[in-house]
């Protein structure tokens, strides 16, 4: 398989560094306390919240938004996980 072209002039189109890049890295996350994750968490429901509003009402112009904020969710989810289970009492 080749590299692919452009279908009408055959040239091949410039490749975006920053086309599929998170909202947030895990980096971000680091720092941060287990009540500012929860209020970014609650923050990023509500834009998806509004996001899922604007594409029922067929207004959404980028749909993979919806699937960048997921998984910014789960990166939320995952950093607030390992805060608690680091935080937890050793059961021996």
């Amino acid at each position: 398989m080749g590299e692919y072209r452009h279908a009408r002039n055959g040239t091949v189109p410039p490749c975006s560094p920053h086309r599929h890049r998170p909202l947030m890295k895990m980096s971000e996350l680091k720092d941060d306390t287990l009540t500012e994750l929860a209020a970014r968490g609650r923050e990023l429901r509500h834009k998806i919240f509004t996001l899922r509003l604007q594409q029922a009402s067929s207004r959404l112009e980028k749909p993979a938004s919806l699937r960048t904020l997921r998984r910014d969710i789960a990166r939320v989810e995952t950093r607030m996980s390992q805060l608690r289970r680091q935080s937890a009492p050793v059961k021996a």
